[in-house]
């Protein structure tokens, strides 16, 4: 009976190293998974400052595109306003080229007032001004 009493005693300090390991065990990964997320955690810390550079870089390039957008819808509107009435002023002198008589005589007659104005001196072109008048 000796032996089995012994026998009982070292089965429980085998059952009790081994529990005693196993605890030991679940200590080192609680400890590893707390340090993991201190990891993460300092990694996401030094994160912030890059992604709110980032974002205010982000948020420059966007305003200045769209500023430079703004930029070229006002460009290509002068440039078609410029162009549509420079049509429509041609538009008017080949109607009125094309038109009747009366009006080709009051178009040559303009261009002679013109080249007058050019070629009249100064003090002449008073003389002349109660033809550009009707």
């Amino acid at each position: 009976m000796g032996w089995v009493v012994l026998g009982i005693i070292a089965a429980a300090v085998i059952y009790a190293i081994f529990v005693y390991n196993g605890l030991v065990g679940l200590r080192q990964r609680v400890n590893q998974a707390f340090a993991d997320i201190d990891v993460q955690l300092k990694q996401r810390h030094d994160l912030i400052p890059r992604s709110r550079r980032c974002f205010r870089d982000m948020v420059w390039l966007n305003a200045h595109r769209r500023a430079q957008d703004r930029m070229l819808v006002r460009q290509r509107h002068a440039a078609r306003t410029v162009e549509r009435r420079r049509r429509h002023d041609n538009d008017a002198l080949e109607a009125r080229a094309n038109g009747t008589r009366k009006d080709r005589i009051e178009i040559a007659v303009e261009a002679l007032v013109v080249k007058m104005r050019v070629r009249v001196n100064p003090g002449v072109r008073h003389g002349i001004a109660h033809l550009t008048d009707s």
